[in-house]
């Protein structure tokens, strides 16, 4: 087996002069980031070519399509956002409209869009306890589709020709999955393929205790991004392919649009390496951090406020069943054991606080803060000191927060007032929000716009995209209506010091104060 990473140190140690791109000509220059200049080449004599793999390359997405049982694995080096851009264009040929999960990145809307398509959106459930979304199920997808039939007064068969595909995220960013092969089922059964989105389940199917891969589940295009939850450089993904709904040339033709002409062969030799060390190690590193997992969740089992979901590991080993198995309502309201959420809701404090108090205090930084959670993501390279130092903090959190309820502060906790405790969420956060289509999308990030103070937005049509980062999960997109639930949200997350884009903020100089924007389109460019 040859390493693409070991060909390249073998050629980064000869004698070869780079009369070629790129301009650094594999010279170390004394820079943090030079180290790894050696390595770093163009498409030469002997390396292969990602947009005509041959050679090297051809062998290494070979064996990454192997390793995911997939019949078709290309190499991503523009992040899952190229994976989802191409397995949308491929179908969207196939229909006008695309029936698509809510909760999905914003990559999956810059495609809709692109492709000029309607999307039918699949709006998840509420998991109540914790303010975060359910997975979407195959009996929802079966409801949406016979809903359209009707809406459009059309027969099944003519059902292919008008949706072009389902597409969902599973898991979500929150660990929540979906019922893929459900999904599958009956979306196959219609004649329609599915594309899934699972940036954060790179790691499913190489263990008996983590869910089943969507490739493996039945899934037409699936979308890995590796770097996520297992070794390999940041911006490195997969994409796979199977069955003949979705046309196998088209995804490769719109792969070279969207796949930049200069692939980094580093950035590939980090996705064959890390191939190389799912296959040489098994299920060995996987089972080691699903003990870790395990033994972090007892020593947090007796925490009296603060809250760990999922609590119990033990549930993903149920009587010998894999985890994939558990089908429909139930997989949907499930969590994927390598995240966890960090609940603070009822303490007084917000997502935010706490995770600046873990940063600040306890040099932990933790992948997202939400309203009144925190999320954690593991890989196979955490270590057990990782999971102590969280234990630990955790519980000296949890009983400063114990003793502040005592002294008869049931709603605050030490240094409230400055450093972001709060009063309990709002409703809204608690609610399913689902906002009023009033302009298609494309027109509306198309039309003239203006900038409106947000006090004075309620009742105009979205120009743009608005979310919180991270995830990048669209609140509001282009052509949706706001109202005046989104206003409280967008305060709320303000005040909470969230990273919200959409938003500008803006200096009231004469009243000494602050006013915040949100891009709308002009009333007379939406009309005419």
């Amino acid at each position: 087996m040859r390493l693409l990473a070991e060909e390249l140190k073998r050629y980064g140690e000869s004698d070869f002069y780079p009369f070629h791109m790129p301009g650094h000509k594999r010279k170390e220059m004394g820079t943090p980031v030079s180290g790894v200049y050696p390595l770093d080449i163009t498409e030469i004599d002997g390396f292969d070519n990602l947009h005509h793999a041959e050679g090297i390359l051809k062998e290494a997405q070979e064996r990454a399509g192997k390793l995911y049982h997939s019949e078709k694995t290309y190499f991503l080096v523009n992040g899952s956002t190229c994976g989802l851009l191409t397995a949308i264009s491929a179908v969207a040929g196939r229909g006008s409209m695309i029936l698509v999960a809510r909760n999905c990145h914003k990559a999956v809307y810059h495609g809709i869009m692109l492709n000029h398509l309607q999307p039918e959106y699949l709006f998840p459930e509420l998991i109540e306890d914790y303010g975060i979304s359910s997975g979407i199920s195959a009996k929802q997808v079966e409801r949406s589709l016979q809903d359209l039939m009707k809406r459009e007064r059309i027969p099944e068969k003519e059902l292919p020709s008008m949706v072009c595909a389902v597409l969902v995220t599973s898991p979500s960013y929150d660990g929540i999955l979906s019922d893929i092969r459900g999904i599958c089922e009956v979306a196959h059964r219609y004649g329609i393929p599915v594309i899934v989105d699972q940036a954060h389940g790179a790691h499913f199917g190489f263990h008996r205790k983590l869910p089943e891969s969507a490739v493996t589940e039945g899934a037409d295009l699936v979308i890995h991004s590796v770097h996520k939850m297992l070794p390999s450089p940041t911006q490195t993904a997969l994409l796979h392919v199977n069955g003949k709904l979705a046309d196998p040339e088209l995804v490769q033709k719109y792969l070279a649009v969207y796949e930049t002409s200069s692939p980094s062969y580093l950035l590939m030799a980090g996705i064959d390496s890390c191939m190389a060390y799912l296959e040489k190690e098994g299920e060995a590193p996987f089972e080691r951090i699903l003990k870790y997992r395990q033994e972090f969740s007892e020593r947090c089992r007796d925490l009296k406020h603060i809250r760990i979901y999922p609590a119990d590991m033990t549930e993903y080993s149920a009587e010998g069943e894999a985890f994939g198995q558990v089908m429909d309502e139930a997989l949907c309201r499930r969590q994927e054991p390598f995240r966890f959420l960090i609940s603070v809701r009822g303490c007084g404090c917000s997502g935010s606080f706490l995770m600046e108090q873990l940063r600040k205090n306890y040099h932990l930084e933790l992948e997202m803060a939400s309203y009144d959670y925190v999320i954690a993501l593991l890989s196979v390279m955490d270590d057990r000191e990782g999971f102590e130092r969280l234990a630990d903090a955790l519980w000296e959190i949890d009983h400063e927060i114990d003793q502040q309820k005592q002294a008869g502060r049931p709603d605050a906790a030490v240094g409230c007032e400055e450093a972001g405790w709060q009063e309990p969420a709002p409703d809204i956060f608690y609610q399913q929000y689902r906002p009023r289509q009033i302009c298609d999308m494309e027109k509306a990030f198309r039309a003239e716009t203006e900038s409106v103070r947000l006090e004075a937005a309620a009742g105009r049509c979205s120009a743009d995209f608005l979310m919180l980062y991270p995830p990048g999960i669209p609140v509001l997109v282009p052509g949706e209506e706001i109202d005046k639930t989104l206003i409280c949200m967008i305060r709320e997350y303000l005040k909470q010091g969230f990273d919200l884009q959409g938003i500008t903020h803006q200096k009231d100089m004469e009243n000494d104060g602050n006013h915040y924007k949100i891009r709308c389109v002009k009333e007379e460019s939406r009309r005419s």
